[in-house]
């Protein structure tokens, strides 16, 4: 017989089985105490899970009461504790077969192994067991491959959710199982007794909401929606790694130590219960999505141009946008454009940007030129006398219409003040070098008209870092006075000073000290000291 940990190994009948713990054990229950005992049972494949569930439900308990470690625990709970203890003499008597296929191995198989995951939850916790269904040539031999029970969470959940939690478990084990021994060729078979949450697994996870998204998400790419079942809570055995049961109970409880009896027997499957899944728990989890008609004002951009920092990031991600816009509507894959942006698409989204924020500024002035009517008077742009250009830009009339200047500086286009403005006047004063205030805006004019130009070159160009680098003042402090004893008179050698220096080395012997040094100074007459 070989021991680890508490978990035994009998080698003549090549089974695992447990050993309990001192039922003379005598010490006063404590949370530590419960934790140190609990921590002692090593079972990682979950084989007494619902027995473990026991404990850790009342440990939940505890610690929900707020003691100390060594507080003495209330009489209810400590007696809840040594029932426990007690009843865990009986694990002696369960023993689980070590191998998984019974006689000379994979040669004893005479069809295609399968794997039977259960999952299910209660108030208090939630569970999952995999059972290894091998077929026989008299029948099929059923063996408990792994099993996991949690506690619920201390924050109150509903049991549906708790359901899928026991339902997301049982997928993982299931994925788990079948890739730690390796079984390229199984059928995986998955069941629930909840009708919700069977619902829930079969339908579109984009549908509920965020909890229940994720998890069905997460369930379907494990073991696909097909898979599962709805399984008769009488023959569920992970109803009982959710709920718990003692040792002396589980011993001889075959529908966890064997599974469902249907499972040993020919083509005999469960078939639902005549219950319908809650329409009311259904539509509770539905997302509920909101269509919304957005009014556009004659502007094909939408874009938040707020958050970004540059002009040419804001022209590149339009220009990227509106590629894909016309790629994905060409039917032809020739007329596709691929490759970087071209200067013509550069200046064609520019004008695009432009328009769309005249349009969402000045847009009962745009309607008004569109339909020629005059501006009202109370408008900001009355005074510049504008109109709308070839292209559907708003800019100024002016009078130098008959100059022999460029298009753009007889008629500027008009800039609303805000963030694409900033950006514009921010981008000019790099471009030239981190120039002034009056430069910018007179280099900005020969094309744009922005409104408050001035004041936003005065903040791009005293916020710039750059520049406060170069016209900071250099730091010329004004020298303090100097000392009384410096400007009195004295006679000889009232006021002294002594320098140490050293010490000295010489190249001929670089590792010896060869001479230390000091210095001595006088002042008089309310000169400065001097060395004698």
């Amino acid at each position: 017989m070989e021991m680890i940990l508490g978990l035994k190994w009998v080698s003549l009948s090549d089974t695992f089985s447990f050993e309990g713990f001192d039922p003379n054990l005598t010490f006063v229950s404590t949370k530590r105490s419960v934790l140190s005992v609990l921590s002692r049972l090593y079972d990682p494949l979950g084989l007494v899970c619902p027995f473990v569930l026991k404990a850790k439900i009342l440990f939940q308990d505890i610690w929900l009461l707020g003691n100390d470690w060594d507080d003495p625990l209330p009489n209810e709970l400590a007696e809840q504790f040594q029932v426990w203890l007690e009843s865990s003499r009986s694990l002696k008597d369960l023993h689980f077969d070590r191998p998984y296929f019974p006689g000379v191995g994979w040669l004893s198989i005479s069809g295609v192994v399968e794997l039977h995951g259960f999952g299910d939850a209660s108030e208090r916790g939630y569970g999952a067991c995999v059972y290894m269904r091998i077929p026989m040539a008299n029948g099929y031999k059923v063996t408990l491959v792994a099993a996991r029970s949690r506690v619920a969470p201390i924050k109150k959940i509903t049991l549906p959710r708790l359901e899928m939690l026991g339902a997301l478990l049982c997928a993982r084990y299931l994925d788990f199982v079948k890739a730690s021994l390796k079984l390229s060729k199984v059928n995986i078979f998955a069941y629930t007794d909840s009708q919700v949450c069977l619902s829930w697994i079969k339908g579109d996870p984009l549908k509920y909401k965020t909890f229940v998204a994720n998890r069905s998400a997460e369930i379907q790419s494990l073991v696909p929606s097909s898979l599962w079942q709805h399984c008769p809570g009488r023959f569920n055995p992970a109803d009982i790694a959710s709920r718990g049961l003692l040792a002396a109970e589980l011993a001889s409880c075959s529908l966890w130590l064997q599974g469902p009896s249907w499972l040993s027997q020919f083509h005999k499957f469960p078939h639902a219960d005549e219950v319908s899944p809650s329409l009311e728990l259904i539509l509770k989890e539905t997302k509920s999505v909101a269509c919304l008609a957005p009014t556009v004002n004659g502007s094909p951009m939408l874009f938040e141009y707020g958050k970004y920092s540059s002009i040419n990031k804001v022209v590149t991600v339009v220009a990227n946008v509106l590629r894909f816009i016309k790629n994905c509507k060409a039917k032809d894959p020739l007329d596709r454009v691929t490759g970087p942006l071209t200067s013509d698409e550069r200046a064609d989204v520019q004008k695009q940007v432009w328009r769309s924020i005249q349009r969402e500024q000045y847009n009962k002035e745009v309607i008004s030129l569109e339909t020629g009517k005059p501006l009202h008077r109370e408008s900001s742009l009355s005074k510049l006398d504008p109109f709308l250009d070839k292209q559907g830009l708003l800019c100024i009339k002016g009078r130098l219409i008959h100059s022999e200047l460029d298009y753009d500086v007889k008629h500027p286009i008009i800039i609303p003040h805000g963030h694409i403005a900033l950006l514009l006047v921010r981008f000019q004063h790099v471009y030239l070098n981190h120039a002034g205030v009056d430069t910018v805006v007179t280099s900005l004019r020969n094309r744009f008209w922005i409104i408050g130009v001035r004041r936003l070159a005065k903040t791009v160009c005293k916020y710039c870092i750059s520049c406060q680098r170069q016209d900071s003042r250099a730091c010329n402090e004004v020298g303090a006075p100097l000392p009384g004893d410096r400007v009195k008179r004295a006679p000889p050698f009232a006021i002294t000073g002594v320098d140490f220096a050293g010490p000295l080395f010489c190249n001929d012997f670089p590792s010896k000290k060869i001479l230390y040094s000091s210095v001595y100074l006088c002042s008089s007459q309310g000169n400065p000291p001097r060395i004698d």
